[in-house]
């Protein structure tokens, strides 16, 4: 079994990287996790409900993006 990833610890990760590219894929934020790590759709739907972030999906089972929320 992998390191236990706090839920903040991968929070700050996906902040880091959508202060500096403005968005990023929800693959990208997964990858290289093991199956047991549901740390990172945790932090999705912390940011989510803190309105750090927002999701969207173009098309059914397209890849999901993250993008800051430029309205909070």
């Amino acid at each position: 079994r992998g390191r236990i990833v706090p839920v903040e610890e991968k929070m700050a990760y996906i902040r880091e990287i959508i202060s500096r590219d403005n968005e990023v894929s929800f693959i990208k934020v997964i990858e290289n996790v093991d199956k047991d790590e549901v740390i990172a759709t945790l932090s999705v739907l912390e940011l989510i409900k803190s309105r750090e972030i927002v999701v969207y999906q173009d098309l059914f089972f397209d890849d999901i993006l993250i993008k800051k929320n430029l309205e909070s």
